[in-house]
């Protein structure tokens, strides 16, 4: 008996996206996705980062960051910020999941990303002050 090889080919029509996009619609943001595990978490490489003051009333400050994840399927994990005296500390880390064999054929498609966290400078006295993001070091100075 001769081996029989069979081919399945799917067009992009026959594939049905709905009930992933209803699932990434009901996803919301510091749960794991469906299915997957995070394992891994490393300090995400940026590219950019810039502290931003507006004056109005009051100041706000806020720290705008972008790079690009190191997978496809990578995740921003919820950052971390604290603040000793004049220093901000920010670290951004991404997580990556056990379920990684569905984005190997992913892996040269970029995954940018561009994050804006608020500062909180309220009440804080005139001066020069630091801000540390993962290795990058900024200043900013309130007036």
């Amino acid at each position: 008996m001769k081996p029989v090889l069979s081919l399945l080919l799917l067009s992009a029509a026959s594939l049905s996206l709905a009930p992933l996009l209803a699932q990434a619609q009901s996803w919301e943001w510091g749960r794991e996705w469906p299915g997957m595990e995070w394992q891994r978490s490393t300090e995400l490489r940026l590219e950019q980062a810039e502290v931003i003051l507006q004056q109005s009333d009051i100041l706000f400050a806020s720290v705008h960051a972008e790079g690009v994840l190191s997978r496809p399927c990578a995740a921003l994990e919820v950052p971390r910020v604290q603040r000793s005296g004049k220093v901000f500390r920010i670290v951004l880390r991404e997580a990556s999941g056990r379920g990684e064999g569905i984005c190997q054929g992913l892996s040269a498609v970029p995954a940018p990303f561009y994050l804006s966290l608020p500062l909180d400078v309220q009440g804080l006295p005139t001066g020069i002050y630091r801000v540390e993001v993962n290795d990058l070091h900024l200043q900013f100075f309130i007036p």
